[in-house]
């Protein structure tokens, strides 16, 4: 584990600056191949609350990375010879140089209202772009607006306010925004005529990625960091990989291409463009770097063919790999690598970055190749690359063969962009490859690497790379934690997980990314799902493991999901609390628990809603959490949301609750006013999607009524304990009119809890054809007061 803290992680609300947006600091991942990398919108990545997070191979038991952090450097003069240059390494509160979202013409960051709005990441799949073309080519018309194309931050997209909440800047020049094909030429995104986002929009044939990502940011913040005036360069990151079944290169590699756009008014010399890295590979103590300037590569390999600085363990707390090592490397694909450096022996001086940049030490000594590379005999000739000979020759300068020890390196690798005018544009692509051959020792792994590199450099990138992995288009598909396959990744899911646990069938690609795999249909399905939807890591065996890729995707929905709760009514589970407000507002002693005895159950599931406009909830503490043979669900504790609840056996028994069963331990103060709010006359709090099934996924049909708090004393007109509802005639026989004084939603059960039909707000207040529902005894739920009315249909 690293010893250093990263103070930005203990603050994940946004920081305000004096003349940018910092942004905040939520990692969006790209991860369709071998490797999952997080990136932030802000400049920033590979680095996620304190944890390298380039993991590979990805996914697998262990989450093992190769790189800690890496950000930009880029430094250079303006044209009255002023130092300018921009620099991170952890970022933390107060201290950043670069800001999220676009600058304008003349290098100004948009006000707040707009540059904060480009605190995301826009990600595109190829399956969803692959259905977009097919949709357009069948009749040239687009049936099915998918999301994540008609969203794309791509130049002129007149659907962008529609799909993303806010207007794109106004002026859009030629280099701004996301890549496309533009099929009508007309210069302009127009996913309506059948545009589509494209790696290489100028190349003669079609290049689809297996995922895009892309952010934009720039170095138009206060300089907290490096001090200095900035060069006002905008950078807009494409992040992409390909998923090759016939291609281990491309498999183990994902790509960053950096666009980067002049906005300053005057022009600027002698610019560096570098790449600061922390690289732990594994364990981050038995380390040792190095760098092919042939082949434009830094790279990090292990001191001996094991990981760990004590015997496979690591002496720093971190992870180790299991056999032989592998190599992790960062390959200049657009330019020359012109240095490679570390940022020792500084002399604290504004130029300290540059000389980094410029392939010497800080402090402007030149790098001579022997020893450390630090204050060398000056007969050496002098080099701009740190340990450049080949680990595998005892006598070349590589670190193995010249230091004591290995160590935690942070280097620059950096390119030169010379001159840049005003609006002038520069694309830099970046390849990051995994190099692994079981069949060798760490210094094989060097073989491997450079075998690689040169593969990747004659792979023809003009046409499509590799033939795409299969994809899943229809509603058949795997998305990894869905496991009761109503399109989100919540609670609900651990109920089918129980049930299918230990079920087996045929492995899938290995895949786990938030999206639809395709997958074989197992011999196995309960309640009409196929056990392959409990199978998230595509292993071919339901285990506890699915349940972490189920954690990774928490709260995630698909294009499958309603959006729809239900809200049986019936007196199985009792919603309890003190009935007043406490002089603060507060719920006091909140519980859930039977009201009756409940046989064969094998899993549970519920939400304690309540009025987030109002309230927030303190963490419950669940009851019986060391029950071993119950798995229950768990999440990151967020006082705004609704709390979610659930548990299931995990061997495939059931267990009786007795009347009184309680899911929580009794301690008071749950829920709470919001500070500043006065105290409301009355709330109603409820239980959503509350569900129990048997061992085979039955539904158990169990039901709850609303909980109402008032003010001690009320009853006034307003007391939600007074019907506001008015349902006329009752009995009915072919229309119903409900009047509700207040907008709600309502849900109409049988006299056995099955919901017949969900009434929008908007339904209310007109007359309702009720002649197809069969007579008998009906129960009207109104969403907004908790009343439950009864109905009676002739």
């Amino acid at each position: 584990m690293k010893n250093l803290i990263l103070l930005f992680f203990l603050f994940p609300f946004v920081l305000q600056s004096q003349s940018g947006c910092p942004g905040g600091f939520t990692e969006y991942y790209l991860n369709s191949n071998n490797i999952k990398a997080a990136f932030h919108p802000r400049g920033s990545k590979f680095t996620t609350w304190g944890k390298g997070e380039f993991l590979v191979p990805y996914p697998s038991k262990k989450k093992l990375s190769t790189i800690f952090a890496s950000t930009v450097w880029v430094g250079g003069f303006d044209n009255a010879g002023n130092y300018r240059r921009s620099i991170e390494k952890y970022p933390k509160p107060g201290e950043y140089d670069f800001s999220v979202g676009p600058l304008n013409s003349i290098g100004i960051p948009y006000d707040d209202t707009i540059c904060m709005n480009f605190d995301t990441a826009w990600n595109v799949f190829a399956e969803d772009i692959y259905r977009h073309m097919t949709d357009y080519e069948e009749d040239f018309i687009i049936n099915d607006t998918i999301p994540s194309i008609f969203g794309w931050p791509a130049r002129g997209n007149k659907f962008f306010k529609q799909f993303n909440g806010f207007l794109q800047p106004d002026n859009l020049d030629f280099y701004r925004w996301a890549p496309f094909r533009d099929n009508n030429s007309n210069g302009v995104y127009d996913p309506d005529q059948g545009d589509y986002p494209e790696l290489s929009p100028t190349s003669p044939g079609v290049i689809i990625p297996d995922q895009m990502m892309w952010m934009v940011f720039n170095d138009l913040d206060t300089n907290y960091t490096s001090g200095n005036l900035p060069l006002r360069l905008e950078f807009q990151l494409l992040a992409y990989a390909f998923h090759c079944e016939d291609n281990e290169i491309l498999n183990n590699t994902i790509f960053n291409k950096y666009r980067i756009v002049s906005r300053a008014t005057t022009r600027a010399d002698s610019v560096f463009f570098g790449m600061w890295t922390d690289f732990d590979l594994g364990c981050s103590a038995d380390d040792y770097i190095g760098s092919d300037s042939l082949r434009s590569t830094a790279f990090v390999y292990n001191e001996d063919p094991l990981d760990g600085d004590s015997q496979n363990d690591c002496s720093s707390g971190g992870d180790t790999y299991e056999g032989v090592p592998p190599v992790q490397s960062m390959t200049w694909l657009s330019h020359p690598m012109h240095a490679f450096s570390g940022e020792e022996h500084s002399a604290d001086i504004p130029l300290e970055e540059y000389n980094i940049l410029n392939g010497r030490w800080g402090d402007g000594t030149q790098i001579r190749p022997a020893g450390d590379g630090y204050n060398q005999s000056d007969s050496l000739a002098p080099t701009r690359y740190f340990f450049n000979g080949d680990p595998r020759d005892t006598s070349s300068w590589a670190a193995i063969n010249v230091m004591d020890d290995p160590r935690d390196y942070k280097y620059v690798s950096s390119i030169s962009l010379g001159r840049i005018d005003p609006g002038t544009v520069k694309d830099v692509v970046i390849a990051y490859m995994y190099h692994h051959d079981p069949d060798s020792d760490h210094l094989g792994q060097i073989s491997k690497m450079q075998e690689n590199i040169d593969s990747l450099f004659r792979i023809p990138f003009w046409s499509q790379p590799c033939v795409s992995t299969p994809l899943c288009l229809d509603d058949s598909c795997v998305w990894p934690g869905d496991f009761d396959k109503n399109g989100i990744v919540d609670q609900r899911d651990y109920l089918m997980w129980g049930v299918f646990n230990d079920q087996t069938g045929p492995v899938r690609n290995g895949q786990i990314s938030w999206r639809g795999h395709p997958g074989e249909e197992w011999n196995s399905a309960f309640a009409d799902i196929n056990a392959k939807h409990g199978d998230a890591d595509g292993s071919g065996v339901v285990d506890l493991e699915d349940i972490d890729i189920h954690r990774l995707n928490n709260l995630q929905t698909n294009r499958y999901y309603t959006g729809e709760n239900f809200y049986p009514v019936g007196s199985d589970i009792e919603l309890t609390a003190l009935p007043f407000f406490d002089e603060q507002g507060r719920v006091e002693e909140i519980n859930v628990k039977t009201s009756r005895a409940i046989e064969n159950v094998h899993g549970l599931t519920f939400e304690i809603e309540f009025d987030t406009s109002l309230f927030e909830i303190n963490k419950l503490f669940i009851r019986g959490i060391s029950d071993t043979s119950r798995l229950f669900y768990g999440e990151v504790y967020d006082p705004s949301s609704f709390y979610r609840f659930a548990f299931v056996k995990k061997d495939h028994s059931t267990l009786q609750l007795n009347s009184g069963t309680s899911f929580f331990l009794p301690i008071s103060d749950y829920i709470v006013l919001k500070p500043g709010l006065p105290i409301p006359n009355c709330t109603v709090i409820r239980l959503r999607n509350l569900k129990a099934i048997d061992a085979d996924g039955n539904d158990l049909q169990l039901g709850s009524v609303p909980l109402v708090v008032c003010k001690e004393g009320y009853v006034g007109i307003e007391d939600p304990l007074i019907a506001k509802t008015k349902v006329y005639p009752n009995p009915s026989t072919g229309k119903l009119y409900i009047e509700s004084e207040i907008p709600t939603e309502a849900q109409l059960f049988s006299i056995d809890g099955q919901l017949i039909r969900h009434f929008k707000a908007s339904e209310l207040n007109t007359s309702i054809d009720i002649s197809s529902f069969h007579p008998g005894l009906y129960i009207l739920r109104m969403m907004a007061t908790g009343e439950s009315i009864k109905i009676v249909l002739q």
